[in-house]
């Protein structure tokens, strides 16, 4: 609530409150967009920038020319799950100033022809337990995107966010795009990220 009150000021003619304009601004926060696989950078259909495959331990990139059912937000985002991180077990560190996140991970089956064949299990540092997923099994069929979000996340005491994604079956794990994006606004911290 804002509220305004009157008071002596030689400049105005009253001494009744006035405005003339407010603006209402969203606190800056801290947001990390990485599109796993890809040696370039993409905007997306919301202007934002995902960069190319960066932070990351382990693995290799698999491309696709399949396009997807549905992406996640729109079809022009199909780029985002035509590459993808790909491997027994990897990982990404992600650097990450102070403050509480979500972490959305991206997902789309567009190697394997039936739901069920690649279970992936993520782990998350700083957050109990681990999660396992199908992307094709979680999006309903395969070609379809899944998307997974973590939320709460807080970076570890070296300043990351850590991510680890293992294989259970016999197909390798995927990662098509990870964003992590802070809820409240990171203290200013004096490092390099």
């Amino acid at each position: 609530m804002i509220r305004f009150s009157g008071g002596f000021d030689p400049r105005q003619t009253t001494n009744l409150a006035m405005v003339n304009a407010i603006e209402a601004l969203p606190e800056p926060h801290s947001v990390v967009r990485i599109e796993p696989g890809s040696d370039t950078q993409f905007i997306d259909w919301n202007s934002y920038l995902w960069s190319a495959d960066r932070h990351f331990d382990g693995g290799h990139t698999i491309r696709s020319d399949s396009r997807t059912l549905q992406a996640s937000p729109t079809l022009y985002d199909q780029a985002l799950y035509q590459t993808a991180r790909s491997g027994r077990t990897f990982g990404y560190s992600i650097p990450a100033a102070p403050g509480l996140y979500t972490v959305h991970l991206k997902f789309a089956e567009l190697w394997l022809k039936e739901t069920g064949q690649r279970t992936d299990e993520h782990r998350h540092k700083r957050l109990p337990g681990a999660r396992e997923l199908d992307p094709g099994a979680a999006a309903g069929q395969t070609g379809m995107a899944a998307d997974f979000r973590v939320a709460n996340v807080t970076p570890d005491g070296s300043g990351k966010i850590t991510i680890r994604l293992s294989a259970v079956g016999s197909n390798d794990a995927i990662l098509q795009g990870s964003r992590s994006s802070s809820r409240i606004k990171p203290r200013q911290r004096r490092c390099r990220t």
